[in-house]
């Protein structure tokens, strides 16, 4: 696990973000244990860079992978920090009965952001087709160039969109809830289970520590 993570966790992080996200204290401690295992994948330097936030999340597009990089990357440095994994993995964590509808919209404001790369608050076909091959990459779907353009149109035409050209955020959100099967597909490309996440965190701790002790 390397030597960055035996400073112990901060009681005032550990307050300020179980109040910033749904997270237990026992589960920001197992995320802050994840944190390093996966922070020292490439580099042992305390923080996680593009390549082992890929890894740690399991997405198979390196494009996809990085515009969501980059927008946990609040600061910009091109690392993610600790506090930053906790709410990138808030925001990715599979939603749970009692605070579905809560952690649906958190994603649809989210994926918005990644669809929206020139950030004017709508999302282009451009913008749409970019971010759909994306996610074809992710799921190891092969599309045509003609089906890509079948599909954003379809998709304009579905979402009903008052301009031509952009989806804005109401008729995006709408187009994905009134749609059960759009609606489980969105879940599944914006969500990571953290339990299983933090098992396997847990075996590369178990398995390094049983390594130096060799």
């Amino acid at each position: 696990m390397g030597g960055k993570h035996g400073k112990p966790l901060a009681k005032k992080t550990l307050t300020s973000l179980t109040e910033a996200t749904s997270f237990d204290a026992g589960t920001v401690k197992r995320l802050y244990i994840a944190f390093h295992v996966i922070s020292s994948t490439v580099k042992d330097d305390g923080v996680i860079d593009a390549e082992e936030f890929q890894t740690a999340i399991g997405f198979r597009s390196a494009t996809f992978c990085r515009r969501i990089f980059q927008l946990f990357d609040g600061d910009g440095d091109m690392f993610i920090n600790f506090e930053e994994f906790v709410r990138a993995m808030h925001v990715l964590k599979l939603p749970t009965s009692s605070g579905r509808e809560k952690s649906i919209e958190e994603k649809l404001k989210f994926s918005f952001q990644v669809y929206d790369e020139d950030k004017d608050n709508k999302i282009s076909k451009e913008e749409l087709a970019n971010a759909f091959s994306d996610v074809m990459e992710t799921r190891d779907i092969a599309v045509t160039k003609g089906q890509m353009s079948a599909i954003i149109n379809a998709t304009f035409k579905q979402a009903k969109t008052a301009n031509a050209d952009y989806i804005t955020y109401e008729e995006y959100s709408s187009l994905i809830k009134c749609n059960p099967n759009s609606l489980q597909n969105f879940i599944q490309a914006y969500s990571v289970d953290i339990d299983a996440a933090l098992q396997n965190a847990a075996a590369m701790h178990r398995a390094e520590k049983k390594k130096r002790k060799k």
